[in-house]
């Protein structure tokens, strides 16, 4: 299978959104509102260890909560080195920032799926908006 990405809750939603790479991007607003890439560990994500960027802004409001994760489904396994949800609170008007997590690749994460996730958390009073996912080899 291909990578994907895939939306998480009922009012994520792309959008067009001045700035994001291609004109558009992902549009979360609600709690547990998120969207995640998805790539097959070992063939298409070789094993080794990586950083894990995603671009993001907060759009309108005061502030976007927002949390992120590198995540197994497999094993049921964090695979950043928090080994839990990292929390992050971005201002609007900031712009397009980057938050990165570092995470790696070992055996047992081949042919499983590996996921890249950002989920609205907290009581935002923003939206957030999510244009792309960056994986560099470290």
């Amino acid at each position: 299978m291909a990578p994907y990405v895939a939306l998480i809750g009922a009012s994520s939603a792309k959008v067009s959104s001045s700035g994001a790479s291609n004109g558009s991007g992902v549009r979360l607003f609600w709690l547990g509102d998120g969207v995640y890439y998805n790539v097959s560990g070992g063939s298409q994500l070789p094993l080794g260890r990586y950083y894990g960027y995603v671009r993001v802004r907060a759009t309108g409001g005061d502030y976007a909560y927002f949390k992120r994760r590198v995540y197994n489904p497999d094993d049921s396994a964090f695979l950043n080195q928090e080994n839990a949800w990292v929390y992050e609170t971005i201002r609007t008007g900031a712009g397009w920032t980057y938050k990165g997590l570092i995470f790696d690749i070992d055996d047992d994460d081949v042919n499983d799926d590996i996921r890249f996730e950002v989920q609205i958390s907290g009581t935002s009073k923003s939206g957030l908006d999510v244009d792309y996912f960056l994986l560099i080899p470290i």
